[in-house]
Order: structure tokens, then sequence, then C-alpha cells
């Protein structure tokens, strides 16, 4: 059973994982700041893998290791090992463990240990696929050193964390899409009936910024910022 303190975790994790400043160029680090709110690990790594070409782009959070070599031994013995072969199928595409399939014992004695996890200093292994509709596959992967073995709050909190990776990519590569096709600035607002200041705090909300924030950018006060949100509220008709 999850704590109380952990679904809470939860909550404001997501929240700032969906913040309006989400596309993706930042969606890996939001991701990475996600997974390492609600579960502790010592580092969290991605790989993004392209099956038609067998390319792969890989990023960490941990800059103290050979990383370029820990993912060369990663690249080099993955396909051996289904749980390591960026396979969605794999425990029916739910997060999973390395010690759900080899005991720690076993993994020691493996090229991939030596070649990459013993690199990386770990020794514990979380892995969650993302889904995806781009025909690439993306895998986050939550490493602990030492003895530190991931539980099973840790798996239904991945669990629960999975859908919301999706779908966060998601929405980050369709904000880009809009991104690259729509050129955005403050007239835009102004055609649909905002006034000129109205429509500068439009676009500053679209670029994520705070309240704090764009009062900053305009030269104005906070509570100047919180009436032109309301006159923004009430002419388009929404709540918040």
């Amino acid at each position: 059973m999850v704590p109380h303190t952990s679904l809470e975790t939860l909550s404001r994790a997501t929240l700032e994982l969906y913040r309006p400043e989400l596309h993706s160029g930042n969606w890996v680090d939001h991701a990475f700041r996600f997974l390492m709110t609600i579960v502790s690990a010592d580092m969290v790594n991605y790989g993004n893998l392209d099956p038609r070409t067998g390319s792969m782009e890989a990023t960490t959070t941990c800059d103290g290791v050979d990383w370029p070599k820990a993912v060369a031994g990663f690249g080099q013995f993955m396909k051996k090992y289904p749980y390591f072969n960026f396979d969605p199928a794999v425990n029916g595409g739910r997060p999973f463990f390395r010690n759900d399939f080899v005991s720690a014992r076993e993994f020691r004695d493996l090229d991939i240990y030596s070649e990459c996890f013993q690199i990386l200093e770990t020794m514990d292994h979380a892995a969650v696929h993302v889904q995806s509709e781009d025909g690439r596959l993306a895998w986050f992967a939550l490493e602990r050193g030492g003895s530190r073995d991931f539980s099973e709050e840790d798996r239904t909190l991945l669990t629960l964390a999975q859908s919301h990776l999706g779908n966060s990519r998601q929405l980050a590569l369709a904000r880009q899409r809009v991104r690259d096709e729509f050129e955005l600035d403050i007239s835009t607002f102004c055609q649909a009936g905002f006034t000129v200041r109205e429509s500068e705090v439009a676009y500053w909300l679209t670029e994520g910024k705070t309240n704090a924030e764009i009062a900053v950018l305009m030269k104005v006060q906070v509570q100047t910022v919180k009436g032109y949100l309301t006159a923004l509220f009430n002419k388009s008709g929404t709540g918040n």
C-alpha cells in the first residue's frame, strides 16, 4: 500500500510535469525531475531507440561517471537480455526491476554489468517504458548503487507515473508542432479581442511565466497582473 504522503508527492510532481513551458526540447528534463521526486534514485537515464535504424539517443542525470563508455557497453550487449532490449512487451508493458529477472549475484556475472552498470556504479535497476506515436522506443531507467533494492511501493508509484510520462511526451511534441507551424505573439491575442496589456499577459502565460515574473516583465505590480488575468478569464469564459 502506498502511503498518503507519497501520493501527495506524486500529485504535486504531476502538476510540475505538465507546466505550460513544457515542449519537446525540455520534456526529458521535466521527466527526470518528475521521476526523481516520486522515487529515490542515484541517477535516472533516458534512452530513445529508433528500431528501424538501430540508432539510440541517450542522456542521464549523472555527470560523475564515464557515461559514453557505459552507453557503448549497454548498446553492445543489450540485445542478449529481453529486460534490457527496449522491448515494450516485457512485463506486459508495465515497469519492472532487474531483480524480477536475475539476482544481484547473477547480475554481477553478466557482461552487460561489467561493461555498463559497474561503470555507472549501480546495481539495482528499474525500467519504465514510455508509449509514443512516432515509432520510437522511449525508456527511463532509475539506478541505485549499494544494496537499496527498489520496493513494491516504488513499483506502484512508477506504474501510476507511467501514463503521465506518455501523455506529457505527446503534449510536448504537440506543443512543439504548434510552435514550429504557428508564430504566436501579442498581436495574436489582440486579434482575439483582448486589450494590448491583456494580450501581453496572455502571451507570457503561454511561455509558462508566473504572475510575479509577468509583473517584472511588464513593470507593473502583481495585483495589476491579477486584474488583467481576471479580465482574460471573463472574456474567454474560463474559470482559471
